[in-house]
């Protein structure tokens, strides 16, 4: 099992929001929910072990899990301050997570249990989920004596055997998925926001964004607020230039429906891998639950394997 823990904050995140957090954050009151929520499942109470050191990503901390039969959990718990909007947000999230788990053999993080509000003994949203096995490709691929040819290889085709399985799924449009519990058809609603979008616009509990059918319209709508609150003059010139182009960049062919599924972020954490270099899990599925246009969702490429064709490089 692969978990990277950090005694405090990363380069992401200013070191007041995790102490914020972590200040509230009693590992007695996690490990008490852990067992309440397995003893549920398995139908047996069996003792756990919380790892007070913990992982900090852009938007939650993450504790380690470990419980007297081997079962191996983390807690994921935001770190923002929490909206109506952002609730529904995480259950959408969980929703579509389970929907992906439920039709495709892709190995993400079975969920066990959560709460999307405040209302629970923790103070906070939190999502108790599966850790997953095998070794960040972060911390293989860069070791000259684990990588190969036929390893990068087998990296490459387990990724692409598992992300071209989401093919099967279209969406009508541009927003937040919905699935009917009983059939399971998927349709779409407005778009919510996620924890890096939200405003003071976003505690009224409503979403007034799309469903969008053209990805020219979308693309718009997202640049016109920007560029009207963006005080850099240098930079609403650069966004009034985007939106200018955007006739240009979007394909006819690709700008309406059907839209797709996203894919996880693929950045090297986020993959896990085994000896061999076969996917054992992928991680962060954060903003799953927003459809995408074809050209942007789940089979474009990884940015680490695309460093060549980004400009900043040279």
């Amino acid at each position: 099992m692969s978990f990277n823990p950090s005694s405090g904050s990363d380069d992401s995140q200013p070191e007041t929001d995790i102490a914020a957090l972590t200040s509230t954050i009693h590992i007695g009151t996690i490990a008490n929910l852990a067992r309440n929520t397995y003893s549920r499942i398995i139908k047996e109470t069996v003792p756990c072990v919380v790892n007070s050191k913990y992982k900090v990503g852009t938007d939650h901390a993450v504790w380690p899990i470990y419980f007297e039969d081997g079962a191996q959990w983390i807690i994921r718990i935001p770190q923002r301050d929490w909206s109506p909007l952002l609730e529904k947000n995480l259950q959408a999230n969980i929703d579509v997570m389970n929907f992906i788990g439920a039709h495709t053999t892709i190995p993400l993080p079975r969920i066990y249990g959560y709460s999307t509000n405040v209302d629970n003994p923790l103070g906070r949203p939190y999502v108790f989920m599966q850790l997953m096995p095998g070794k960040l490709l972060w911390e293989r691929w860069f070791d000259p004596e684990w990588f190969t040819e036929r390893r990068r290889k087998t990296v490459f085709r387990s990724l692409a055997e598992y992300l071209c399985q989401l093919n099967r799924f279209e969406l009508p449009a541009l927003g937040t998925i919905q699935i009917d519990p009983i059939s399971q058809v998927l349709s779409v609603g407005p778009i919510l926001p996620t924890p890096q979008s939200v405003d003071e616009d976003h505690a009224s509990g409503t979403a007034n964004k799309g469903p969008y059918y053209s990805v020219t319209k979308y693309f718009y709508d997202e640049l016109t607020p920007r560029i009207k609150n963006e005080e850099d003059e240098v930079l609403k010139a650069d966004l009034i230039s985007l939106r200018m182009f955007i006739r240009i960049l979007v394909d006819p062919a690709l700008d309406g429906p059907p839209f797709v599924l996203q894919r996880p972020d693929l950045h090297l954490q986020n993959l896990l891998v085994d000896v061999d270099g076969n996917i054992t899990g992928l991680i962060d599925w954060d903003g799953v639950c927003l459809s995408s246009p074809r050209q942007n969702g789940y089979s474009r490429y990884p940015s680490w394997i695309t460093r060549d064709w980004d400009p900043i490089w040279y």
